[in-house]
């Protein structure tokens, strides 16, 4: 029996942690790219320009974290840094040398406003850096904390087309396949991308996820099988490997 397919549908630039992972797993990693980042110039001048005056910097993924990585090599001393999640803070700790103050229970912005050291952040100026869109319960929360916050979208997210005659000879050749999809806006795009034949084929297949609302929205899309795991790259493929060992 062939080993099990897993479609990675996070952005090239931050997959490739994982496809490596699967690989030394067993598993054969296929990416699937279904939007590209693409940064904004404009608004990562701004952010070099704000940096100073901060106390806090918030990045809220990893992707925030590649597209800004030139501007992060050099920081303020005194700047502290926090992450929604773990796979983002270990980013940006590796990129920076410096300890992210992450949220060890949950990875959204309501694990990270549960965190004590953001209890009481009166004065404080927090510089919260983001792609275009997204909810707005950080950024609202933190000034209702007493924070002075700003907020930079530092990119955006673009539908990226994927080649279906190479996606449906690769579910073909592996009768046993899942896909990661770490975000609402994948989700869309890849049912988007996939068109209704394909989509019909992943319905099927198990897809892991980093989070309840993005379970929620494959499940409105009609997949069968979600499995939210915790964070990082590491509970994605221990969760796959379970699902692949009890499911022939």
């Amino acid at each position: 029996m062939s080993a099990p397919l897993v479609l990675v549908t996070r952005p090239d630039t931050v997959s490739a942690a994982l496809t490596d992972r699967l690989a030394q797993a067993g598993l054969v990693p296929l990416a699937l790219p279904v939007i590209d980042i693409v940064p904004d110039p404009a608004r990562l001048d701004r952010l070099a320009g704000e940096l100073a005056g901060c106390d806090w910097l918030v990045a809220v993924s990893p992707s925030a974290v590649s597209v800004c990585a030139d501007v992060l090599q050099t920081l303020p001393p005194a700047l502290k840094l926090a992450a929604v999640g773990a796979g983002t803070a270990r980013a940006l700790s590796a990129l920076t040398g410096r300890p992210v103050l992450f949220p060890t229970h949950g990875n959204d912005s309501e694990a990270l406003l549960a965190c004590p050291e953001l209890a009481d952040l009166h004065d404080r100026r927090f510089l919260v850096v983001k792609g275009r869109g997204g909810r707005p319960l950080l950024t609202e929360t933190l000034a209702a904390r007493g924070a002075r916050v700003v907020s930079i979208d530092a990119y955006e997210r673009r539908p990226r087309p994927v080649d279906r005659a190479a996606l449906a000879a690769a579910l073909a050749a592996h009768p046993r396949a899942g896909a990661v999809v770490t975000s609402r806006e994948i989700a869309n795009a890849l049912r988007d991308a996939v068109g209704e034949a394909l989509w019909a084929s992943l319905q099927s297949i198990v897809h892991i996820v980093p989070h309840e609302r993005v379970a929620d929205r494959l499940r409105q899309l009609g997949v069968h099988d979600v499995l939210t795991t915790s964070a990082g790259d590491d509970g994605i493929v221990a969760a796959l490997i379970e699902w692949f060992a009890t499911h022939d």
